[in-house]
């Protein structure tokens, strides 16, 4: 599934905020070290942690960003200017 800039959420809209409060301080961790280019497996092996927790980690951070792919994590990422 392709996603272009203007159909990932915006960063500005209404509840970005909020969304991203709800973040945990290892899921920001997390999403942050990921949008920087690192893989899962390398995340894992800098935090001490599984590739199984960090991928959950991951997942469960997108929930609560509203993105359903690594690309419009990024995406998002980008247009927030957020891990920059």
């Amino acid at each position: 599934q392709q996603h272009t800039l203007a159909e990932v959420p915006s960063a500005d809209a209404h509840g970005f905020e909020q969304r991203l409060s709800l973040l945990t301080v290892k899921e920001f961790e997390v999403l942050r070290l990921f949008a920087s280019g690192r893989s899962v497996s390398d995340i894992a092996l800098l935090l001490n942690r599984s590739i199984k927790t960090i991928s959950t980690l991951k997942i469960s951070g997108m929930r609560k960003l509203d993105v359903d792919s690594d690309q419009a994590l990024l995406i998002l990422c980008i247009k927030a200017n957020l891990f920059a």
